[in-house]
């Protein structure tokens, strides 16, 4: 019985004690930076969605312009299309520089930046067609031309939704796990 007292001694109990309390407290904050990583890419990817949206709804504001250029002759069209075309470009390039760790969502991004500005270039011809003072409507091959670029835009833009979504899910289950693990080390410290 006495060798049994030695080893539990009040030093090698508090010393055993102090090496489970760091070891915990190291496991706690190992997870608490892990879950800060985590939830710093789900913040990113929420980043990188809302871009997504903008380019959408600048996209649609330049087509609404040049639109309306054709169809009233109005200068405040042409200009608005010219302001709204310069940040479509901008929100283009921030995406590609939110995307770039990822190189599959960056070429992505590029090829979409591509796609816009070639959908801008097409409103441009149509717009400098109508100033020329061609009475004909624009012509079918443009108006074709116009619609594929169209549902080129739309489809890139659904790709790279896609597949940030796809990563929101994984960051989310990924920030969620390191969340529990943080919480159940802390509970077990407590007790």
């Amino acid at each position: 019985m006495t060798a049994t007292r030695r080893r539990l001694s009040p030093l090698r109990v508090f010393l055993a004690a102090t090496v489970i309390l760091m070891a915990l407290g190291l496991y706690v904050v190992a997870n608490a930076i892990q879950f800060a990583s985590d939830y710093r890419s789900v913040t990113h990817t929420y980043t990188v969605l809302q871009h997504l949206d903008r380019i959408e709804s600048l996209k649609h504001q330049a087509v609404a312009e040049s639109r309306g250029y054709l169809l009233a002759g109005r200068a405040e069209n042409r200009d608005s299309f010219w302001r709204i075309g310069g940040a479509l470009q901008r929100e283009a390039d921030l995406l590609a520089e939110q995307v770039s760790d990822n190189p599959e969502q960056l070429g992505r991004a590029l090829e979409l930046r591509r796609s816009l500005d070639a959908r801008l270039r097409l409103s441009e011809q149509a717009m400098q067609s109508w100033r020329r003072g061609v009475d004909a409507p624009v012509d079918a091959p443009l108006l074709a031309a116009i619609r594929n670029g169209d549902r080129d835009i739309a489809t890139r833009l659904d790709k790279l939704r896609a597949a940030e979504n796809a990563l929101l899910s994984t960051r989310s289950r990924r920030a969620e796990r390191s969340a529990w693990l943080t919480l159940l080390a802390a509970g077990i410290g407590i007790r």
